[in-house]
């Protein structure tokens, strides 16, 4: 997606993650593209050696709904008016263009730069699935840093972009909260833990200590997440207390 006469210019190209994209593939692909304030999206259909002009402002939603299956690209100087507007997209846009530009940045088309910045721009009154999106691709990008002294730094942003989200979830099902909000906790969790919250991890050592004089005080909901984060966690003490437990378990 590029600045054309009047508007935004289209164009098609196959995307891989590896060397395959190299052998030029061409698709009819079907797109919706919206600016803001317009009442209806702009369709048509994009395909390799037959470029479109559309006629959009800056910040305007290529794959608006995000129904088409493929990943949109955008001039950098387009995406930073998109990203101006990401607090204010629908769920589903959010969630495109976090997953488009994580895996942008993965395969090299993109900066990696600019999925942590719409990362940051999370908030906590998002929608869960988004929340849980954003965590579980900072979580995957952490093994990016593995055995170099930058994943400290990279650590430390996590943590400061998911404690907040994480503050509002809590360890413990709320009444009446959504189907994905166990996802989302388990997912914060998780990323949060790998990313050495010290929070989180006295958290878990002491719930922990509590599920080990009275199993039933632990609920389902978020046993699985405690015994994982004081697995990863562990001293010797407590990793031989892990073993009893896994040793005289009496269901898989």
């Amino acid at each position: 997606v590029a600045p054309g006469p009047g508007g935004v210019r289209l164009t098609q190209e196959r995307f891989a993650a590896d060397s395959t994209a190299k052998t030029p593939l061409s698709w009819h692909v079907p797109v919706l593209a919206q600016s803001a304030g317009d009442k209806a999206p702009w369709r048509g259909v994009v395909a390799k050696g037959a470029p479109v002009q559309v006629p959009a402002k800056p910040g305007a939603i290529v794959n608006e709904g995000q129904a088409g299956y493929f990943r949109t690209a955008y001039d950098p100087a387009l995406l930073k008016a998109v990203a101006a507007r990401f607090v204010t997209l629908s769920a589903e846009n959010q969630f495109g263009l976090i997953n488009d530009t994580r895996a942008l940045g993965y395969s090299g088309y993109a900066p990696l730069t600019e999925f942590l910045s719409l990362a940051e721009q999370t908030k906590s009154t998002m929608d869960a699935q988004v929340q849980a999106a954003v965590a579980a691709r900072l979580q995957g990008s952490d093994s990016l840093y593995d055995g170099l002294p930058g994943q400290t730094a990279f650590r430390s942003f996590g943590r400061t972009l998911l404690d907040p989200l994480f503050a509002k979830v809590g360890w413990d099902v709320k009444p009446g909260e959504s189907d994905n909000m166990p996802i989302l906790r388990e997912t914060l969790l998780d990323a949060l833990s790998q990313f050495d919250d010290p929070g989180v991890i006295a958290e878990a050592r002491k719930r922990f200590a509590a599920y080990l004089k009275d199993p039933s005080h632990i609920t389902a909901d978020t046993r699985r997440s405690m015994l994982k984060i004081i697995a990863l966690h562990a001293n010797a003490a407590e990793w031989e207390q892990l073993h009893v437990l896994a040793r005289t378990a009496k269901t898989a």
